[in-house]
């Protein structure tokens, strides 16, 4: 079969296939040719069939065979007949083709170069351009060379040359970017991120308890992880503090480590790599991470705080080995790292000015430390108060120089102004509070109460009038006090947890927050919280001068008001003792007796006498309704009859008017006055005596009594039963 047979049965679209297994097969035994057939295999699977051609698939064992063709007869698979109706319809149209190119030609042209080679070399060039004969590090000989050659007239000429083309080079005050837009100015809207979470390694929770940043800018953090309170689960914990490196928040750098759990670490800040820390047990130890993170050296339990040390920070001394730390215990201890084994110095925080007794010591919670101001630290209590304390004072005296009443609860945070040292803030409860060192009675600025309890505030050190705080509902506050003094100037919470510590870093532009679960959010600020310029600087110092001597002047308008109020109160009791003159008309003569009387108050009613109301009121009713006879014992009713009788003799007797000696004396409240002389004292007690013995063996009655108590004073000038009761202590005195 020719190839056009074989052209012609392919564009039937019919496949065709040989017979047979292998290639061997083709002429067979017997030499004869199979007989070819246009039966599909098994194997064949259509997958698409055009007009033209299609396409099928076959196994692999099936290649190779040469096609057979068989005769067949011609198909017609479709036929059209002639439509005129159609042809009418039928139009030729004519085309032209045409190009246009509105584009510029162009050609494109590559080039190969040669590869250029190049090297770097190096010139260190610390001073050059001098002769042979001059030494570079003679000081004097190169500086009198230099003045030589100033004077040189080519050195001027080529000097002013270069200046006077300097100044040619563009017109100073012409004008080329006026249609310029107006540059914009600060972004004044606060903005706080968090860019980063640093996860505590450690497969158990714990509060974190202070964060530090390593000076010079490094980028170095210090955490460390302990809770105030005692834990029953401290043994299960380890005893690790932690390095973060601020760009690398997956893993920690290095650790130190401490046979407590660890509440305070702070950097040297001369030496990045030498470390101080607090210690649960009330220890101090120091560590060197270049050596290892078992400690330098600790201290011993004898000498340490004898209950939570709260925190330690290195102080300004000659040797650079000092720091101090303080504790629960209420003492505040100096420290040499090169021995820990003894105490340089220490005090107690006592309330009281002069006094530094441990028994009147109050627990220490914060401690503050300006290594600009070396003279004085700063503490606070767990009772509120703040104490600004003289380092170099030699006696208790002369150590506490003020205290405030800050806050109402524990004293959290304590921080100097970075800038104005002599300001500092202080936290606690609800309240933030500002105080200078000039006004010595309370705080010259603080803020309303919050909805949640602070935790702990600081400054911010890229913008000294700025406050971060930390809050127990896990947001942050940020307060300006040159925007707003009155509320937070942001709010934003960056926990689901309560916060338990923030410290902004050196650079100003980060702030780490520390969460009870262990977790540091690292909070990014924006260029108006911690940009900081002249006119800032100048507006806060206003502020701060301004409120302290608003503060001043309150200050002194409360003294003058107490001042008077203490003197309208001795006034009004002066009046209150009012002198009433009462003459007692006798038979023979008159006797001017002066009376004094004070308002005498129930004895019931004083809060502080630890017996009931009742009894005052029954011993009362019965002095009232039975008189002397309201005592038990039958003496004092005779002494009390006596004095009674003497007093109406005396009463009864004719003497001119003299002007007696009064003697006062103080009894129940009651100030009575007696009048006596050497000769009434002789004759009451003769009559005294007589008198006792006729009551003996007498046995006088009560009618008796009353008889004798109205005879001897006149109607206007009885006296009660009380009134002898008093008398009686009178007369034992005189």
């Amino acid at each position: 079969m020719t190839d056009t047979a074989e052209n012609a049965n392919i564009s039937s679209n019919v496949p065709i296939i040989y017979e047979g297994k292998r290639r061997r097969d083709i002429t067979g035994v017997d030499g004869e040719t199979p007989k070819p057939s246009i039966q599909r295999a098994q194997s064949e699977k259509f997958i698409d069939v055009n007009p033209s051609n299609f396409d099928y698939t076959k196994l692999r064992q099936e290649y190779g065979r040469q096609p057979q063709f068989e005769e067949d007869h011609d198909r017609i698979h479709v036929g059209l007949e002639h439509n005129d109706k159609m042809e009418e319809n039928y139009e030729e149209m004519t085309f032209t083709d045409g190009v246009d190119d509105a584009c510029t030609p162009q050609r494109t042209t590559t080039t190969n170069t040669d590869r250029a080679e190049y090297k770097s070399l190096s010139l260190s060039h610390t001073e050059g351009g001098w002769p042979k004969e001059i030494n570079v590090r003679d000081y004097e000989l190169v500086d009198r060379t230099k003045k030589k050659m100033q004077k040189d007239e080519m050195y001027i000429e080529a000097e002013a040359d270069y200046l006077v083309r300097y100044n040619n080079t563009l017109p100073f005050y012409n004008r080329y970017y006026t249609k310029c837009s107006k540059s914009q100015g600060r972004d004044t809207k606060p903005r706080a991120n968090v860019v980063s979470v640093y996860r505590c390694p450690y497969r158990k929770t714990r509060p974190v308890s202070k964060i530090t940043f390593a000076p010079e800018g490094i980028g170095r953090m210090a955490v460390s992880y302990c809770p105030y309170e005692y834990d029953p689960g401290f043994r299960d914990h380890n005893c690790e503090a932690y390095f973060w490196e601020v760009e690398c928040p997956t893993r920690p750098e290095g650790l130190v480590r401490a046979p407590a759990q660890i509440v305070d670490i702070r950097f040297h800040p001369k030496d990045v790599h030498n470390i101080c820390g607090a210690l649960f047990t009330g220890q101090v130890a120091t560590w060197d991470n270049r050596v290892g993170p078992n400690p330098k050296s600790i201290s011993k339990y004898d000498v340490s705080h004898e209950d939570v040390c709260t925190s330690a920070m290195w102080i300004n001394s000659k040797t650079g080995f000092e720091f101090f730390s303080c504790g629960s215990d209420g003492r505040v201890i100096w420290w040499d790292e090169r021995n820990l084994s003894e105490r340089l110095d220490s005090t107690f925080a006592d309330p009281v000015k002069g006094r530094s007794e441990a028994e009147y010591a109050v627990p220490i919670t914060v401690l503050d430390y300006e290594h600009t101001l070396p003279t004085k630290f700063l503490v606070g209590s767990q009772f509120g108060q703040v104490m600004v304390f003289m380092k170099k004072g030699k006696t208790p005296l002369e150590r506490l120089i003020n205290m405030y009443g800050a806050h109402k609860g524990p004293v959290r945070s304590i921080h100097r102004n970075p800038v104005f040292i002599k300001n500092f803030m202080s936290c606690g409860d609800y309240h933030l509070r500002i105080f200078a060192e000039d006004c010595r009675d309370s705080g010259i600025m603080w803020t309303a109460p919050s909805d949640a309890l602070y935790t702990y505030a600081q400054w911010l050190t890229g913008r000294p009038c700025g406050l971060v705080a930390s809050r127990v509902d896990g947001c942050l506050e940020f307060w300006d006090l040159l925007i707003q003094g009155t509320t937070s100037m942001l709010t934003t919470k960056v926990s689901a947890h309560p916060l338990s510590t923030v410290w902004p870093a050196d650079t100003g532009k980060h702030v780490a927050a520390g969460t009870v679960t262990g977790d540091i959010r690292m909070v990014k600020l924006c260029s108006s919280m911690y940009s900081f310029g002249k006119p800032d600087k100048s507006a806060l110092a206003g502020c701060f001068d301004r409120e302290s001597r608003r503060e001043k002047y309150l200050e002194q308008r409360s003294r003058e008001i107490r001042l008077a109020k203490k003197q309208r109160d001795g006034k009004q009791k002066e009046k209150e003792i009012c002198e009433v003159d009462q003459t007692a008309l006798g038979e023979q003569g008159t006797e001017t007796v002066r009376i004094v009387k004070y308002k005498r108050p129930e004895p019931f009613t004083n809060e502080n006498l630890p017996v009931d109301k009742d009894f005052f009121v029954t011993l009362a009713q019965e002095k009232k309704t039975q008189g002397i006879n309201a005592f038990s014992d039958k003496k004092l009713a005779a002494k009390a009859f006596s004095e009674g009788m003497f007093k109406g003799r005396m009463a009864e007797k004719k003497r001119p008017t003299v002007k007696p000696s009064k003697t006062v004396e103080n009894t129940l409240g009651v100030e009575q006055v007696v009048d006596t002389n050497e000769e009434s004292l002789r004759l009451a007690n003769e009559k005294m005596q007589k008198l006792e013995k006729a009551l003996v063996e007498s046995k006088v009655k009560e009618e008796s009594v009353l008889i004798l108590e109205s005879d001897a004073l006149p109607s206007k000038g009885r006296k009660s039963s009380k009134d002898f009761d008093l008398e009686c202590n009178d007369l034992d005195v005189v």
